[in-house]
């Protein structure tokens, strides 16, 4: 599908173009009764790997995006695990990071980010672990202006 369009045949619309009535699914015929009849239409199951649903459905682009953007996630998980100073900061950034490469792992083989109640959990996670980059860079910078302010008042006396 990918191949055949720049930009995928659609979000959402993978299922939709694995039926009988496109050409991706003229062929396919296993698994007839595992499909969902809507509205006398045959729907199939979406492809059982995130990464080849994501391309399928918005292109080759899209896929290289979105693995970017995971591989992100983990390597900020990482930072923030190398550089954690607290118990609970080294927790919830190992936490994170074993999370994210499961994560990408399973998406190998299951389609578990289309599901909406895991997406929210994946970004909330997400948010964690950037907030906790963000209060070590705050707390780096506010040391350094506290040394940079202490040398000046100290040479001014």
């Amino acid at each position: 599908m990918a191949n055949d369009s720049f930009f995928g045949v659609g979000l959402n619309n993978f299922a939709l173009m694995a039926g009988p009535r496109f050409k991706y699914g003229a062929h396919y015929t296993l698994g007839l009764e595992q499909d969902e009849k809507v509205e006398g239409q045959i729907y199939r199951a979406p492809v059982h790997n995130i990464y080849l649903l994501v391309a399928a459905e918005t292109g080759w682009l899209s896929m290289l995006l979105f693995i970017i953007a995971m591989l992100y996630f983990v390597a900020l998980a990482l930072r923030a695990y190398l550089r954690a100073r607290t118990p609970l900061s080294l927790a919830v950034s190992a936490a994170a990071a074993s999370t994210f490469i499961a994560v990408m792992a399973h998406g190998l083989l299951e389609y578990q980010l289309r599901v909406t109640n895991i997406w929210y959990a994946f970004f909330i996670l997400a948010g964690m672990t950037a907030a906790l980059q963000r209060r070590r860079r705050a707390k780096a910078r506010g040391a350094g202006k506290k040394v940079a302010s202490t040398s000046v008042r100290a040479t001014t006396r």
